[in-house]
């Protein structure tokens, strides 16, 4: 490889360099995005789920059944 890369342009190593950078940057985005994406998913869900427990006087069966049907659905 040593052979390979002294046929590469002079600023090749520094740019490659850059453009692993930017790809790294751009997947830990990604990730908190939709880390983000899915706290505020579950924060809604518990919310829906408190108010048809006192709206409708769920229990604990409801609440797994619910789990359980979530579950199955993935």
């Amino acid at each position: 490889m040593g052979k390979e890369m002294a046929m590469m342009p002079a600023d090749y190593v520094q740019w490659l360099a850059e453009i692993k950078n930017r790809v790294l940057t751009a997947r830990q985005r990604a990730a908190l995005a939709v880390n983000a994406e899915l706290v505020s998913l579950y924060w809604h869900i518990g919310r829906d789920i408190l108010q048809r427990q006192a709206a409708q006087g769920w229990g604990s069966k409801v609440i797994d059944r619910l789990g359980w049907d979530l579950r199955e659905a993935s």
